[in-house]
C-alpha cells in the first residue's frame, strides 16, 4: 500500500507539492518509489560513516602519489604558484578573485583551497591529494542527503552516492590535485540542491538565501555550474512535483542571473587567455560529430569503465557510421525516457546527463582533448539515479526480485571500487600515467609530449626523451609543439642541426609562437652565427615580452657587444617576468659589479646562488664582490671555493681564491697552491709576479 498524500506529509512534511502517487491524471504510481517510512538520523550517520570508511579504503594510496604536470597544471596551480605559496595576503585574495588568473581560469575558491591547503601541509603532495579525497567525500555525502531529502528514501540515494565516490571516471577528479575545482564545485553544487529542497518545503527568505550562497560558493570554484537553474527545474518536476505557480518561475531568476554572469566571465577569461578553440582551428561541423561521439563514449565509460586515459585526442575527421551510430543511440535513448515518462526519473535522470554535460560537450571547445573523464563528475548522478530508481520500481512490481537486485547493486559497486583502486595505481605520478594512456591509445600525441617532457628533466635519460618527442613528431608532424620539442631536446643533446631544423619547421607552421623563435636563435647562438641569432631572438621577444629566456640569451649577446645599458634593461624585464630565474639575476649581477655598482649585484648574485648552487659563474663573482668587505670575507671564501669545486679548471678563479688565501692569517701555504695552479693552466707575467711575491713573504723561503 502506497502511504497518501496526507500520511506522507505528516512523515515528511513537505509544502505544495504533488506526489505521483496520489495524481489525478492516471500516472503509475511507480513513478515515484517510496518506502514506508522517513530514514531517521542515526541512519544518516551509519550511511555517511559506511560511505566515509569505503572511499578512504580505496583511495588511500594517494597519500604517496606526486604532484603532476599535465600541462604544468600542478606546478601552474600549486606547487610553482607564488601566489599560492604567499599565503593568505591582501595581494593573494585580490589576485584570486580577479579574472584570467592561472590558464585563464576564474577559480578563486579553488585558489584559496589550495593556498590552505599549501600553509597546512607545504609542499607535501599527499597531504594535498588527502585533502581532495577529503572533499569527494563531503561531496558524496550532500549528494546523499540531498537525494534522501528530496525523495524521502534512504537506500536509492545511499547507492547512487557510492557509486559518485566509487566509480573510477572519477579517480581523474580526485586524484589530479589540479581538478579540486570539480571536486569543490560538486560539493556546493549539491548542498545548494540540498537547500533548494529545504526550501522548497517552506519556502522562506532564509532558506532561499543559504542555497544562493551555496550556488555563489559552487560558480567561485569552477564555472561548470552555470547548468544549475536547468537542473532546479528538472527537480520540480522529478523528484519534488512542485505545482505550477509564478513563484517557481521568480525563483529562478536570481540563480539564471548568477549562472549567467558566471559563464560569460569564465568564457571572456579563458578567450582571454587563448584557451579556447576558434572555429578556423576546430569547425563547428567536426565539433557536432564529437560531441555526439564523444556522449556515447561517455555512456560507454560509465557501464564498462576500461581503458581510461587521462586525455583522448581530438580526432581530425570522425568516420560518418560512427558519428550516425552515436546520434541513432543518444536519440533513442531520448526518445525512450520521454516515451516511459510515467516513470519520470528516466526523463528526469537523462536530462540531468545532457544538461549537466551540455557545458562542456564541446561545441564550445577547450584545449585539445576530445573529451575528458573528469567533465562526467556531476553528470555520472544522472545516470546512476536512472539506474537506482529503476531497480527500485522493478523491486516494487516483483518484491521476490529485492534480494538479486541487491546483491547485483552490491556487487557493482564492489566491482567500481576494484576498478577504482586498479585506477588510481596509473596516477601515482606522470611517468606511469603518461605510459598508461600510451599503453591505451598508441598515437595519443599530447602523452608522447608529455612522456618527453618528463624523461628530458634527467639528463640521463635524454635520449629516452627524444625518442618520445620523434614519437610525438611521427603522430602529428603538423603540430609546431612538437617539433620545438624535438628542437629543445636536440639542443640539450648538443645536435645543433636537428635543433635548427625543427625549431625552424615550428617557426614556419606556428609563426606567431616565440618559442620557436628561441628555440632558433638558441641553435644559431650556439652554432656561433651570432648575428642571425640575435635577429631570432629579438623577434621572440617581440612575440612575447615574457619570454624570459630569449631576453636573457640577448643579454648576452648584448653584454659580448658592450652593449651593457641594453642588456640591463632586458635583463630587468626578464626578471619582471620570471623573477625566480637564476641566469639572469647571475648575469645582471655580474653586469652591475663591473660598473662598479656593488650593493645591488651582490643582491643579485646571492639570490642568482640561492636559486642555482651550481652556477659557477654567479659563485665567482660574488665571491669576486664581498672580497673587500672585511665583514664578510669568508662569505667571500666559501664562494670562490664553490667556483673552483664547479670549475677545477679556471684560471681566474684559482687567481681570486688565491689573492683571498694571501690577506687571511695563516693562508698562505693555500693561497700558493692556488697561484701556481692559475699559473700552470693559464701562464701570465703578472701571475708570476704574485707568484713571486708570496714566496717572499713565505717563511721558508727566507
Amino acid at each position: 500500500m502506497v502511504p497518501t498524500g496526507a500520511t506522507r506529509n505528516r512523515l515528511f512534511p513537505l509544502k505544495g507539492l504533488r506526489w505521483p502517487g496520489n495524481r489525478s491524471d492516471g500516472g503509475s504510481p511507480l513513478s515515484f518509489p517510496v518506502v514506508r517510512r522517513v530514514p531517521g538520523v542515526s541512519s544518516l550517520i551509519l550511511v555517511c560513516l559506511a560511505l566515509f570508511a569505503v572511499t578512504c579504503v580505496v583511495y588511500w594510496p594517494v597519500r604517496t602519489f606526486a604532484f603532476l604536470t599535465l600541462g604544468a597544471d600542478d606546478p601552474v596551480f600549486v606547487s610553482e604558484n607564488p601566489n599560492v605559496q604567499a599565503g593568505f595576503t591582501r595581494d593573494t585574495l585580490i589576485s584570486a578573485f580577479r579574472p584570467g588568473g592561472e590558464e585563464g581560469l576564474w577559480l578563486p575558491l579553488t585558489r584559496l583551497s589550495h593556498t590552505l591547503d599549501y600553509k597546512l601541509f607545504g609542499l607535501n603532495a599527499g597531504y594535498h591529494h588527502l585533502s581532495a579525497v577529503f572533499f569527494h567525500i563531503v561531496a558524496g555525502w550532500c549528494l546523499f542527503l540531498f537525494l534522501v531529502r528530496a525523495t524521502s528514501t534512504l537506500w536509492p540515494g545511499a547507492l547512487v552516492a557510492a557509486i559518485f565516490l566509487l566509480h573510477p571516471l572519477h579517480v581523474e577528479s580526485v586524484a589530479w590535485i589540479s581538478e579540486r575545482k570539480d571536486v569543490l564545485c560538486a560539493l556546493f553544487w549539491f548542498l545548494a540542491l540540498f537547500l533548494w529542497v529545504r526550501y522548497s518545503e517552506r519556502p522562506s527568505v532564509g532558506r532561499y538565501v543559504l542555497s544562493m550562497l551555496a550556488l555563489t560558493l559552487g560558480i567561485l570554484a569552477k564555472p561548470m555550474i552555470v547548468s544549475f537553474p536547468l537542473i532546479l527545474v528538472l527537480l520540480d518536476y522529478w523528484p519534488l512535483r512542485r505545482e505550477f505557480r509564478w513563484l517557481l518561475v521568480t525563483e529562478k531568476i536570481l540563480p539564471i542571473l548568477l549562472a549567467t554572469g558566471c559563464g560569460w566571465l569564465a568564457f571572456t577569461a579563458q578567450s582571454g587567455a587563448g584557451a579556447v578553440q576558434p572555429l578556423s582551428a576546430l569547425p563547428i561541423s567536426l565539433r557536432v560529430q564529437n560531441t555526439f561521439v564523444s556522449l556515447l563514449h561517455y555512456l560507454e565509460d560509465s557501464l564498462w569503465p576500461s581503458d581510461l586515459a587521462f586525455s583522448y585526442p581530438y580526432p581530425t575527421r570522425i568516420p560518418a557510421t560512427t558519428v550516425l551510430i552515436a546520434i541513432a543511440i543518444i536519440f533513442l535513448v531520448t526518445a525512450a525516457a520521454v516515451w516511459w515518462r510515467q516513470h519520470c526519473w528516466l526523463i528526469a535522470g537523462w536530462l540531468w546527463f545532457l544538461v549537466t554535460i551540455g557545458p562542456v560537450c564541446g561545441l564550445v571547445q577547450v584545449g585539445n582533448s576530445a573529451r575528458s573523464d573528469h567533465y562526467m563528475y556531476v553528470p555520472l548522478v544522472g545516470l546512476s539515479t536512472i539506474a537506482i530508481w529503476s531497480g527500485v520500481a522493478i523491486v516494487q512490481r516483483q518484491p521476490r526480485t529485492r534480494p538479486i537486485l541487491v546483491a547485483v547493486a552490491v556487487t557493482v559497486c564492489i566491482l567500481f571500487a576494484v576498478a577504482t583502486r586498479r585506477q588510481l595505481t596509473w596516477w601515482h605520478d606522470g611517468e606511469t600515467l603518461y605510459r598508461r594512456a600510451i599503453s591505451v591509445i598508441p598515437n595519443n600525441y599530447l602523452a608522447w609530449h608529455l612522456l618527453a617532457l618528463h624523461l628530458a628533466a634527467s639528463p640521463d635519460r635524454l635520449p629516452e626523451a627524444r625518442e618520445a618527442a620523434r614519437n610525438n613528431l611521427r603522430i602529428r608532424p603538423d603540430f609546431a609543439t612538437a617539433h620545438n620539442n624535438v628542437a629543445y631536446l636536440a639542443l640539450a643533446a648538443g645536435d645543433l642541426s636537428e635543433a635548427l631544423a625543427e625549431a625552424d619547421s615550428a617557426v614556419r607552421l606556428f609563426p606567431a609562437e616565440p618559442i620557436g623563435w628561441f628555440l632558433s636563435g638558441s641553435a644559431l647562438y650556439h652554432s656561433g652565427r651570432v648575428a642571425e641569432s640575435k635577429v631570432r631572438l629579438q623577434r621572440a621577444v617581440e612575440l612575447d615580452p615574457q619570454q624570459a629566456p630569449a631576453r636573457l640569451l640577448l643579454s648576452h649577446i648584448l653584454v659580448a657587444e658592450g652593449h651593457l645599458d641594453q642588456a640591463i634593461v632586458n635583463l630587468r624585464a626578464a626578471l619582471r617576468a620570471d623573477p625566480l630565474n637564476a641566469g639572469s639575476h647571475g648575469l645582471l649581477g655580474s653586469i652591475l659589479f663591473s660598473q662598479g655598482n656593488r650593493d645591488e649585484a651582490i643582491g643579485h648574485l646571492d639570490e642568482a646562488v640561492r636559486l642555482n648552487p651550481g652556477m659557477w659563474d654567479a659563485e665567482y663573482n660574488l665571491g669576486r664582490a664581498l672580497i673587500n668587505n672585511p665583514y664578510r670575507r669568508m662569505d667571500a671564501l666559501s664562494h670562490l671555493e664553490a667556483a673552483v669545486r664547479l670549475q677545477p679548471n679556471n684560471a681566474a678563479i684559482h687567481r681570486a681564491l688565491g689573492s683571498l688565501l694571501a690577506v687571511l692569517p695563516g693562508r698562505m701555504d693555500q693561497a700558493l697552491v692556488h697561484f701556481e695552479v692559475a699559473q700552470r693552466l693559464a701562464p701570465s707575467a703578472e701571475v708570476q709576479k704574485q707568484l713571486d711575491a708570496l714566496r717572499s713573504r713565505h717563511p721558508l723561503s727566507r
